[in-house]
């Protein structure tokens, strides 16, 4: 009898998995990335082929796109050299089944859908910042199944993203530690677990998406795979394939539930995404290939609620539990087939590290395991999942171990934590009181207290209006079960006492000081800083004029009660003006260095640096020159031995430095005629006065130097290059006058005459 069930269940699995042709072969798959360093990172394409399709190639592309530019990179990944982490070969057959049954992958006449895994890689360093990558990875030709349309054709399309912007470098994709290809059977209830665990703690979150396709090189975009029609009607994410829409996908755990309808494979896309302080950092999709037989199973019933919860509770659908305090709970499964064999194991190795869990009665038809975890105070407020898989390795025919999961949350309360206490003034009304940790909050008056001075007490803030001192509890009825779950906050009333007048608002530049005063009230004067001001920024604080040096704007309180109430008080405020980071300057210049002739024509300028808002007035031997305020100024009224000042005032509110008020001097000097230049010449130029051709002694003069030649109106008439040492013959077409002769740093005056 035995033997005529494995051929009936051979025979209808024959019957609902259609036959492939040898280029049907990409069945699922994901693409993950680990961090290395800086923006490189490791990429790695887990790909699972049917045994009935071709030899899995030797490379695999792998393209870049963002939001950041048009740029499309692209890369290719090479086969995974080695053993694969686990220790598993690269391309081994992925066993669904009980070791003496055969799939494909051992004889191609098998009716039992086989699978290999092959894992490629490289490493790439990303060009730039940007907070929005997408690598992504294809594969030509998919596996046959039952829910896309004309899936043959279709190319596999599998992508992630990253943000490794600002201070998101550093983080890595999450993984999925369970494989993408479930065994099931038709009309029974199954759960499935990618097993999603992020490496950096983010939050994560698992959606159900649509198939893409349609990508054959880097610069196309995928497109969703089109579903076949049928009724009720396939929809992404309720019914991806046909389930009686049963399907269901929690996006905390990731578990998947559904009863599957219709045999043979059917593949589905997960997508998980991590989260850090609400910020997207990156994510993943994987297709999943459900492999669905018609053999009759007995599903083994997983327990829904733990039992026996010591120091937690089990609410909304999650045990939940307290910081320092030892959590215990037990899940069992049992199987209504007493010949079951079930092997229960789970994830907490990566996700609860800390935790333990111990199985008892394994390989048996009822398993049952006791999860043992203290949560510390890091883990408050957060979220794990403790992901139990339970194996049925009967090893009845057809030959497929059938696997479910369950996942159970477990969230940790932090502790219950109430406003500080504090000290209000008799007569102030009101103060604001808050809680977090926990949740359903109950606040009660102490005995003792102000009854009835609270606006509500199943609230997270009341206001209390306490007449007297009073001491208020708030506890959370949401982890009442915790030791920390209640909090005590004292509110001490002071009397009231009338206070004192400040006097003017001021304000000062940065790093400067001011006195203020206070007058008016009773008892000695009391200054307070206002909170956000500069702390310890006042001489004295029990006195009338204390000197206030504050770093920021601040302002002061003031009053002369014996205690802090501050009714009646009054208030001063210092604005610190910041220090402007220029240093404003005035510099002087004519456009004539050379002596002037007598009722000679010349300009000066006024250049003005780091200052927009100035007022200028020019100044001739210490006189203001009356009605000269601009920048400019021309005069042919020079006398000789005049300095030339000009007044500056910069309107800068704080300037870095103090501007000078007088900008540089600048003495004249007026001549009145030729005999007096060439008698006081220097006779380097011989001779001196000339006709315009003269020789100049350089002997004293070493290397390389300049000859110019200017006249009485600043013009270059001549300029000759040559070396010291020697004499040097110069010959000017020029007209009678004095002229300028510029040897390097130095100027010698001669005269033409005719």
């Amino acid at each position: 009898m035995k033997k005529q069930l494995i051929l009936i269940g051979l025979l209808l699995l024959t019957l609902c998995i259609p036959n492939r042709s040898t280029a049907n072969r990409a069945a699922a798959g994901e693409l993950i990335y680990e961090w290395v360093s800086d923006s490189t990172y490791r990429f790695i394409f887990k790909f699972y082929t049917d045994c009935s399709g071709d030899t899995a190639s030797l490379t695999a592309p792998l393209c870049f796109k963002n939001n950041c530019s048009t740029t499309t990179y692209s890369y290719t990944m090479n086969r995974w050299l080695g053993a694969l982490p686990g220790g598993s070969q690269n391309g081994n057959t992925v066993s669904p089944g009980c070791s003496f049954y055969k799939t494909k992958c051992d004889s191609p006449a098998s009716t039992i859908p086989g699978f290999k895994e092959y894992w490629y890689t490289t490493t790439v360093t990303l060009p730039y910042k940007c907070n929005a990558w997408t690598a992504f990875t294809y594969v030509n030709y998919r596996n046959a199944s039952n829910n896309i349309q004309n899936a043959t054709a279709k190319q596999m399309y599998l992508e992630c993203g990253l943000n490794n912007s600002g201070t998101y470098q550093g983080i890595s994709s999450p993984y999925l530690s369970i494989k993408p290809l479930p065994y099931t059977v038709i009309n029974a209830p199954f759960s499935y677990n990618s097993g999603a665990i992020d490496p950096n703690a983010d939050s994560i979150t698992t959606d159900i998406i649509a198939t893409r396709t349609g990508v054959s090189t880097c610069t196309d975009a995928p497109t969703n795979v089109v579903l076949n029609a049928m009724s009720p009607a396939l929809s992404i994410p309720n019914n991806p394939f046909q389930t009686n829409n049963t399907f269901v996908t929690n996006s905390i755990t990731g578990q998947v539930t559904f009863s599957p309808s219709q045999a043979g494979h059917n593949i589905f896309t997960t997508r998980v995404r991590k989260y850090r302080a609400g910020i997207l950092l990156g994510w993943i999709t994987r297709d999943v290939d459900v492999v669905i037989s018609t053999y009759t199973s007995t599903t083994p019933n997983i327990s829904a609620v733990p039992i026996n919860i010591t120091n937690g509770t089990f609410a909304s659908g999650r045990v939940e539990a307290c910081i320092n305090q030892a959590l215990s709970f037990t899940f069992y499964t049992k199987s209504n087939d007493t010949d079951a064999v079930l092997t229960l194991s789970d994830n907490h190795t990566f996700s609860i590290p800390n935790a333990t869990v111990n199985y008892i009665n394994q390989k048996n038809d009822s398993v049952s395991g006791v999860f043992t975890w203290t949560p510390a105070a890091t883990d408050a407020g957060s979220l794990k999942t403790l992901i139990v898989t339970v194996l049925d390795s009967t090893c009845k025919a057809p030959g497929i171990k059938l696997y479910y999961s369950k996942a159970y949350s477990v969230y940790v309360w932090p502790i219950t934590t109430a406003s500080n206490d504090t000290t209000i003034c008799s007569g102030s009304g009101y103060i604001y009181l808050s809680v977090t940790g926990g949740s359903n909050y109950l606040w009660t008056v102490i005995p003792g207290g102000s009854s009835g001075s609270l606006s509500c007490s199943n609230c997270a803030t009341p206001v209390a209006t306490p007449t007297i001192t009073t001491s208020y509890i708030v506890q959370s009825q949401a982890s009442s079960f915790c030791i920390n779950s209640k909090d005590t906050v004292n509110i001490t009333i002071n009397q009231s006492y009338p206070l004192t007048k400040g006097h003017g608002d001021t304000a000062i530049c940065f790093g400067n000081a001011v006195q203020l005063s206070a007058s008016g009230g009773t008892g000695s004067y009391n200054w307070i800083v206002l909170p956000g001001g500069s702390s310890n920024s006042l001489s004295c604080y029990a006195c009338a004029s204390p000197v206030a040096n504050p770093a920021l704007t601040t302002k002061y309180l003031v009053h002369s009660n014996p205690n802090s109430c501050i009714m009646n008080h009054d208030t001063v405020t210092v604005k610190v003006n910041p220090i402007t980071p220029k240093s404003p300057s005035i510099y002087i210049a004519p456009n004539n260095v050379a002596p002037l002739i007598p009722g000679a024509a010349i300009k000066f300028t006024a250049y003005i640096t780091d200052c927009n808002n100035y007022q200028l007035q020019w100044v001739r031997n210490g006189i203001y020159v009356p009605g000269e305020t601009n920048n400019v100024w021309v005069t042919n009224t020079i006398q000789n031995n005049d300095v030339i000042t000009c007044k500056f005032t910069c309107s800068i509110l704080c300037p870095a430095g103090n501007p000078s008020p007088l900008s540089n001097a600048i003495k004249m000097y007026v001549i009145t005629g030729v005999e007096q230049i060439a008698n006081n010449s220097d006779m380097a130029i011989i001779p001196n006065p000339n006709n315009g051709k003269f020789t100049v002694d350089l002997r004293n003069i070493t290397g390389e130097t300049t000859l110019s030649v200017t006249n009485t109106l600043g013009e270059t008439i001549y300029t000759q290059t040559c070396f010291g040492g020697k004499q040097q013959e110069i010959s000017l077409d020029a007209p009678k006058g004095m002229y300028f002769l510029h040897i390097n740093n130095s100027v010698l005056k001669f005269v033409i005459t005719p």
